[in-house]
């Protein structure tokens, strides 16, 4: 059985090369192939070009467009951002590739990318977390703890909290006095803003840790 919509096909003539190709009817395609259409709608010859806006890269001197939507915009990539507020920036060694990068005054980094970071942790933090020392230093924290939350009494999803950091401090990874019981949503908020909650742990469990 033929499709009753074999025989309806129009001719039309693609904008972008001239080709002559037939198209079915019920089928709105204005361009002969796909590649036509992308080029097209990038190139000079789209209609939505004469609305860009030219633009001069500070940094590099490079010329390009942007859309009115993205007026604000100043540089071509994200490179020439980075080398134009480099006074603003610091000089840091990545702790897993060594690469050096730069990194903002208020927001510090230690890796240089994520792929870094993740690479790190589970080379060096995965199997600090598999050890039998570590395991039995959680259950002596939930045992004092009553296994519930010391900040809002939940007793489900709980997690053992360093009160002083133990990247800072790996003399206290063991300690039992330096933990406390956290259920997941209270560990999620307070990880890796340690120091700035010392004292505020300190006040709950009512003991003083000497360092």
């Amino acid at each position: 059985m033929k499709c009753r919509f074999e025989n309806k096909r129009v001719v039309k003539i693609c904008p972008y090369c001239g080709k002559i190709f037939k198209s079915p009817k019920w089928k709105n395609k204005k361009f002969c192939s796909h590649e036509c259409s992308l080029k097209y709608h990038s190139g000079e010859e789209s209609p939505h070009w004469k609305t860009k806006i030219k633009k001069v890269c500070p940094t590099c001197g490079k010329i390009f467009y942007v859309m009115p939507s993205r007026e604000g915009r100043k540089f071509c990539c994200k490179k020439c951002y980075l080398i134009y507020h480099a006074v603003d920036m610091i000089k840091a060694k990545c702790k897993n590739c060594e690469k050096i990068f730069l990194y903002y005054q208020n927001h510090p980094h230690k890796f240089c990318s994520r792929k870094c970071y993740l690479e790190y942790v589970n080379s060096h933090v995965t199997n600090f977390y598999n050890l039998n020392e570590y395991k039995l230093w959680i259950i002596k924290v939930f045992k004092r703890d009553n296994y519930i939350c010391q900040i809002c009494g939940n007793n489900k999803k709980l997690n053992a909290h360093h009160i002083y950091p133990k990247r800072k401090y790996p003399e206290l990874i063991y300690y039992v006095d330096n933990g406390i019981t956290l259920c997941r949503k209270h560990h999620s908020y307070f990880t890796w803003h340690e120091e700035s909650f010392i004292d505020f742990f300190e006040r709950i469990r009512g003991d003083i840790i000497v360092v």
